[in-house]
C-alpha cells in the first residue's frame, strides 16, 4: 500500500468518525482515483473497524446513498454527565485526585461541542465540593 492510499483511508476514516456519509463516486473524483480503489479503501476500513472497535460498524446506507460508520455503544447525554458527576461529587467518597480523574474521564465520554457545555457545570459543582 503507497502512502497516497493509507493517507486517503486515514482521511476517510477520520470523516467516518465525524459522522460523515461517504459517497464511494464523490470520493474518487476528490481524490482523483478509480471508485474500485475507494472501494478497497472501504473494504480495508471494515477490516479496521472490526478489529480495532467491535462496537462500530462500517456499512452502506442505501437511502443515504453511501457509507457511514454506525455504533451500538451507548454514548451518555450531557445530561446524564452532568447527573452522574453531581452524584460522585455528593458522596464524598473519593479524594480529590480520584475524583478529578474520574469526572475527565467522564468528560471524554460526551463530544466536545457537548463538554464545553457540560465543562462550566462540573468545575462550578467542583468549586463548592
Amino acid at each position: 500500500m503507497t502512502e497516497l492510499n493509507t493517507r486517503r483511508q486515514l482521511e476517510m476514516y477520520q470523516q467516518l468518525l465525524t459522522g460523515k456519509t461517504l459517497n464511494k463516486t464523490d470520493l474518487a473524483a476528490h481524490y482523483g482515483v478509480d471508485p474500485r480503489s475507494i472501494q478497497r479503501d472501504f473494504q480495508a476500513l471494515k477490516a479496521f473497524v472490526t478489529v480495532a472497535n467491535p462496537y462500530q460498524t462500517l456499512t452502506y446506507h442505501r437511502a443515504r446513498g453511501g457509507y457511514q460508520l454506525t455504533t451500538d455503544q451507548h454514548e451518555l447525554s450531557a445530561r446524564e454527565i452532568i447527573v452522574i458527576a453531581k452524584v460522585l461529587l455528593a458522596s464524598r467518597a473519593f479524594a480529590k485526585q480520584e475524583l478529578d480523574s474520574m469526572l475527565d474521564g467522564l468528560l471524554r465520554l460526551i463530544k466536545p461541542a457537548e463538554q464545553k457545555t457540560v465543562l462550566p457545570i462540573i468545575k462550578n459543582e467542583r468549586f463548592f465540593h
